[in-house]
């Protein structure tokens, strides 16, 4: 599935920003199986925005790869942090994109 968006290279070589956004990748594929359908339009929202971060990225790498490598380092403890971090920074970007859509408003009016 997520093949299709990367490329196939040596994964041992991995920045500690790429490492950064596939760990939240991991935080939204987790929240993606919550009950709560609150969650579940969270996760993906971060989904999209990482993978983004991702696909900006001139590296390239294996993003599957990456994904389950990561996954199955993350303890529960690690994921708890992780999913503050990267909803934390999601946060703040989002909050960006209100002052951008704000500030255009003004200039229209």
């Amino acid at each position: 599935m997520l093949k299709s968006v990367c490329y196939a290279a040596d994964d041992t070589d991995v920045s500690a920003a790429v490492s950064s956004d596939v760990k939240c990748m991991v935080v939204g594929s987790q929240l993606a199986l919550a009950p709560d359908a609150g969650v579940r339009k969270r996760a993906g929202m971060l989904l999209m925005y990482y993978q983004g971060r991702l696909d900006g990225r001139a590296t390239p790498y294996n993003l599957e790869t990456l994904l389950a490598t990561e996954a199955n380092k993350m303890t529960p403890a690690e994921l708890q942090a992780e999913t503050r971090r990267c909803s934390d920074a999601l946060a703040v970007k989002a909050q960006e994109i209100i002052k951008i859509g704000e500030d255009l408003r003004k200039v229209g009016n």
